[in-house]
């Protein structure tokens, strides 16, 4: 487990473009409509950023962000790889 201090240290070190995108409503907007789309309830949503955000930090590689997803959301593989794929 990753603490707040190391996440904070992680996003400090981010390029600008990146803390921007992490930080944008925009993008918050695209996950909420991405976990719509996907009949995710609101929890699995938050979730979702989760993960999302935790591949912007490099705390999860990408190649694993679909696994990831599988196992937080408890979805089938299939649709974990779909919104992987849309993130």
């Amino acid at each position: 487990m990753i603490s707040d201090k190391e996440l904070l240290e992680k996003f400090e070190k981010l390029p600008e473009e990146v803390k921007d995108a992490m930080l944008s409503v925009d993008s918050a907007d695209k996950i909420y409509d991405i976990g719509k789309r996907s009949n995710l309830m609101i929890d699995k949503i938050g979730s979702l950023a989760e993960e999302t955000g935790r591949v912007m930090l490099g705390i999860t590689r990408p190649d694993d962000f679909a696994a990831s997803l599988e196992k937080r959301l408890g979805i089938p593989k299939e649709s974990a790889e779909k919104i992987a794929e849309e993130v």
